[in-house]
């Protein structure tokens, strides 16, 4: 566990620069589907940090992209989209401006941010907070009696739909939530739904369908029996039975039931080469849609932590965090079909029609040729948006080879024409073996969330990040300059006072964590005919001298230059009289997230 003052350390130090620096930002062009034995992975030298209009997926990229899949015949480079990046437009009001000293609320905010909104629910409470980009509460929902369960979304009425955790409701063993909530914009609660029992629950994160249906991720219980029916060695299994992953896509009926109208396992899809008496043997090389069987596994095994939705594809992107990649789903596929590995607009019914971070597992590769590291948040960047198509995650980097760092990662989606992707010989991997983006600290140790965590695309090229852990926000542009950054302010106890620092939730995070935030445009349906004007910022004011952060101390007013304090800060006041100093250490020049 890390001390109180290691923390403040971490939340405090790398956001002094932040108003004129960068981080490492890369944008290169891919690769495409090679053999994952022998390409080395990661960031080619490439163009180094790209402008807007490159990484916006223009001419040159595809060409370039296209004449280097040409040598490869199972490979079509994938369809050209044209993007017109919007003017970012002057940003807010009084957005020119930061506050590195800060520890919470609105630290920078400079000409060139998006202006919009941002959505994001407390980690420990039922508060969802809508904020302007100089952290003023536009709109809060505050009925609910229940932590989140993880994600929230707002429909196109502004009606506010969120996942919460049902605690005591299910021991399955596969994160949190199990229950769904949907507020109008008054507070109201129109729909409500449990889904969580000793045998199945919801978790994580959901989305909201063009139909209105909802796509969520579920875990369902399979005793030792059935693990060993499909090949799994019982005596390692870590909790004596398995939880794995499902989808169910479910339609309101009543204000407080639905329907599930579609579902797909990945029970119904696993491969392994042990026993050949088992229905589901065979050659995982050659088998690159189907998942394999771990010896050994907890009960969460599969960790998925996101889900994302292409409506003109109908394909799903499941981000599986214990196997450090991404999963592309068919949505065309019917129930019964989803159950098999044929039929759907591609043929291979529920098998995976791609996959991508972590070859080896399925038979591709080395430890070498890995790209993921315990991520979260795998997406489709939307239509019209610079880079529309591409995949965009947010790779936390627990593990990484090196040092645990996390990044913001683009990559060019090798899918073809008609919606489907390259297929492979045995042995071979799905493509890129390089990163068409990257966003990483300076130093990379600067920028690190072990878990939740999530990142978004927005209009301007600029692209957004959720540091979970520590409940940061921020927003970088395509030259790797943060033009935004936020901390949340509020902790289990309610909104803390600037230069407070949050105590320790039961997983060591922050009491501010966040699982994840999303960014609405000013313009966007659901804010049409609302009272959209700003109140205040959610962090109280306290002039008192911040003892309890370590970047600051009472002093006499002559001693504070002489005690290696360089900022004599005399909007607060010492008890004790004098003046309050900030402490050297944090006075240097700190690393840029």
């Amino acid at each position: 566990m890390k001390s109180h003052r290691t923390l403040a350390l971490l939340l405090v130090a790398p956001f002094a620069l932040a108003c004129s620096g960068s981080g490492t930002g890369t944008q290169v062009l891919p690769d495409d589907v090679v053999d994952g034995a022998t390409t080395d992975p990661g960031v080619d030298p490439g163009t180094g940090p790209g402008d807007t209009s490159e990484r916006d997926g223009g001419q040159d990229s595809a060409t370039d992209l296209a004449a280097d899949m040409a040598t490869d015949p199972s490979s079509d480079a994938p369809a050209q989209t044209d993007v017109v990046v919007s003017d970012p437009g002057s940003p807010p009001e009084g957005c020119d401006v930061a506050y590195p000293d800060r520890t919470i609320g609105m630290r920078i905010c400079r000409p060139g941010v998006e202006g919009g909104y941002v959505l994001f629910p407390h980690k420990h409470r039922g508060d969802v907070y809508l904020i302007d980009r100089l952290g003023r509460v536009v709109h809060h929902w505050s009925k609910s009696q229940y932590e989140p369960g993880q994600s929230c979304y707002l429909r196109d009425n502004g009606n506010l739909v969120r996942a919460a955790m049902l605690k005591g409701a299910s021991n399955i063993g596969g994160g949190e939530g199990g229950r769904i909530e949907e507020y109008d914009w008054d507070d109201n609660l129109v729909w409500s739904f449990n889904y969580a029992t000793n045998e199945y629950s919801t978790h994580h994160d959901f989305k909201i369908l063009p139909s209105g249906n909802l796509l969520m991720l579920a875990v369902e219980r399979k005793d030792a029996a059935a693990a060993a029916a499909v090949g799994f060695d019982t005596t390692r299994l870590q909790d004596g039975y398995v939880a794995p992953e499902k989808v169910i896509e479910v339609t309101r009926t009543g204000s407080d039931s639905m329907e599930v109208v579609w579902e797909w396992h990945v029970w119904d899809h696993l491969i392994q080469n042990k026993d050949s008496k088992l229905a589901n043997y065979g050659n995982l090389a050659e088998n690159p849609g189907r998942l394999a069987v771990d010896g050994g596994a907890p009960a969460f095994w599969n960790h998925a932590n996101s889900i994302d939705f292409n409506a003109e594809l109908d394909q799903i992107v499941i981000s599986a965090r214990s196997h450090n990649e991404f999963w592309v789903l068919d949505h065309s596929t019917t129930t019964t079909e989803a159950a098999g590995r044929t039929g759907g607009t591609h043929g291979k019914g529920g098998d995976f029609i791609y996959r991508w971070g972590n070859p080896q597992m399925y038979g591709a590769g080395t430890a070498a040729n890995r790209m993921l590291f315990n991520q979260h948040d795998a997406q489709w960047i939307q239509p019209g948006l610079p880079g529309a198509g591409h995949f965009l995650v947010f790779n936390n980097g627990l593990d990484r080879p090196g040092g645990n760092t996390s990044s913001l990662d683009e990559l060019v989606s090798p899918v073809l024409e008609d919606g489907s992707y390259p297929t492979l010989a045995a042995g071979q991997a799905w493509g890129p073996t390089s990163l068409f983006w990257t966003f990483v600290g300076n130093p990379p140790a600067s920028f690190y969330s072990s878990e939740i965590s999530g990142t978004q695309r927005l209009p301007n090229g600029n692209t957004m990040a959720c540091e979970g852990t520590t409940g940061r926000f921020f927003e970088v542009t395509s030259a790797d300059e943060v033009v935004w950054d936020y901390v949340n302010p509020v902790a289990n106890a309610g909104p803390m006072a600037q230069y407070e620092l949050a105590s320790l939730d039961p997983k060591t995070h922050p009491e501010n964590a966040v699982f994840k935030t999303h960014w609405y445009p000013a313009d966007f349906a659901g804010f049409a005919g609302r009272d959209m004007t700003p109140g205040t910022v959610l962090e109280t004011s306290d002039t008192t001298c911040p003892v309890d952060n370590p970047s600051y101390t009472c002093k006499a007013t002559a001693d504070c230059t002489a005690a290696g304090g360089t900022d004599v800060s005399m909007h607060f006041t010492c008890a004790t009289g004098g003046s309050c100093c900030q402490k050297l250490v944090q006075n240097t020049t700190p690393p840029q997230p």
